[in-house]
């Protein structure tokens, strides 16, 4: 039986993980397969997740909703542009659009004391590598206005 295998788009640096001993060893949000900007976004939800937990109840639903919401947009647009290779560069701008929220609502909650200096630094510190990683997959993923312009001439009238 033949049929058109579904090919998926992996972020550069993507690693064969080892095989787990037991079935639930080595299971995480994504699959067997880790790129670090999967990971380290994963490690820094379970931080940032444990931090928003922690805001007064008066912002749980405010400003620690709007963290948390961010960087579960996050998360899902980098999903969406690892399985869905003809939209990815769509799905990475969304991604970096929500990265930027992510920060300007941290920013906001160290203005507002809910976060302490120490924690926005880590929190700081996360995005921006975060950002690196996501900017180096962008480069990686073709721009099709430019290939649409190329295969036109070079005329985008």
């Amino acid at each position: 039986m033949q049929g058109t295998a579904r090919q998926t788009v992996h972020p550069p640096n993507l690693r064969e993980a080892e095989s787990p001993k037991n079935e639930n060893e080595g299971c995480s949000m994504t699959d067997s397969s880790q790129s670090p900007i999967f990971v380290k976004t994963e490690v820094f939800m379970k931080w940032l997740f444990e931090h928003t937990r922690k805001f007064p109840k008066s912002e749980r639903f405010r400003l620690a909703k709007q963290i948390d919401d961010a960087m579960f947009a996050f998360h899902a647009a980098i999903l969406a542009a690892a399985h869905r290779p003809t939209q990815a560069r769509e799905y990475l701008l969304q991604a970096d659009l929500e990265l930027s929220k992510l920060r300007a609502y941290l920013r906001l909650a160290m203005e507002m004391r809910h976060t302490a200096h120490n924690q926005f630094g880590f929190a700081s510190q996360q995005t921006a590598e975060l950002g690196k990683l996501l900017g180096g997959w962008l480069k990686t993923v073709p721009n099709r206005e430019r290939s649409i312009q190329a295969s036109s001439g070079g005329n985008p009238a």
